[in-house]
């Protein structure tokens, strides 16, 4: 396995003692919108019609995650796209990073179509978590199969208070449509690397990070 930034064993001993509710109630927030106004009208739309004034953190991000299980479906003939469906995103907001572009662009694919494969789903849930304030990115790497073995994959990561967590709505999507009476579970959310040391690896975060600009423009 490659790790970004590499958290000491006291820290994630005591993360993975932390429940997820402790952990994402005690994150420092910084809200970032995408800038692509197409994108950001409907994520606040989403946020309208699912978030209430008593709702913490913790609760925001669960919604979140139980809405992209319950809303989307998935489907890779929707993961290979090509470069100039960017550039009307482009034309709009000059974003200074293209990754930033692509990811605004999976984003309002899925949206779309309700349909997407795990690179839509996490560039949605990303900019999503980003909108409320956590410090989220997506990351690339292997997941595990049910059949056995790993096969390339795309989750989100997110950092608060120095320990990464995954969050995997696609994956978690997979697991629910197996159960019987189709709960969303949480096998997937707000895990911390060596809570899934058996579930991903190949990643690097440190590359992933430093492809994502910030939704800064040009200029």
């Amino acid at each position: 396995l490659v790790f970004s930034f590499g958290i000491s064993d006291f820290a994630q001993k005591s993360a993975k003692a932390a429940d997820a509710k402790t952990i994402l109630n005690n994150a420092e927030l910084n809200p970032l919108k995408t800038g692509y106004t197409e994108l950001d009208v409907q994520i606040e739309a989403i946020f309208a019609n699912g978030f209430t004034s008593t709702m913490s953190t913790y609760d925001k991000v669960w919604y979140l995650y139980k809405y992209m299980v319950e809303t989307f479906e998935y489907d890779n003939s929707y993961l290979i796209y090509i470069n100039r469906d960017i550039y009307p995103i482009l034309n709009e907001v000059p974003y200074k990073s293209t990754d930033d572009a692509y990811e605004v662009f999976r984003a309002l694919r899925i949206l779309r179509l309700k349909l997407g494969a795990c690179t839509y789903y996490s560039s949605l849930y990303m900019i999503m978590l980003r909108a409320i304030g956590l410090e989220a990115y997506t990351v690339t790497g292997q997941t595990s199969t049910v059949s056995g073995g790993y096969t390339g994959h795309t989750w989100v990561s997110v950092l608060i208070n120095g320990v990464w967590y995954n969050f995997d709505p696609q994956v978690e999507d997979n697991i629910t449509n197996r159960t019987t009476n189709k709960v969303v579970g949480k096998y997937r959310f707000c895990k911390t690397d060596s809570q899934q040391t058996k579930k991903i690896k190949g990643f690097n975060r440190e590359e992933d990070m430093a492809e994502f600009g910030g939704f800064q423009i040009e200029g």
